[in-house]
């Protein structure tokens, strides 16, 4: 699977469907932060939005935007330290 030119192996059905995709792509994203943190950050938002919309369970979808979340505040605690 390909999200903002980030490829993250894709695992069950076609789309963002597992927490661990999720997490692939933050980190994926992640590896952009100290080159471009605006970019990083909108990223993150994006992704957010998407995992919204996503028909998805809402346990799922609850666990997967607190973990956007805490990888969210994580790049921005990093951001005071660049």
């Amino acid at each position: 699977m390909k999200y903002l030119s980030k490829s993250v192996k894709d695992k069950g059905k076609k789309g963002i469907s597992s927490i661990e995709e999720v997490k692939g792509i933050l980190k994926q994203i992640e590896k952009g932060l100290k080159k471009d943190y605006n970019k990083t950050i909108s990223r993150v938002n994006l992704l957010s939005l998407v995992i919204t919309k996503e028909h998805l369970r809402k346990h799922s979808k609850k666990r997967m935007l607190e973990m956007i979340e805490s990888y969210r505040l994580n790049f921005i605690k990093q951001k005071k330290t660049l």
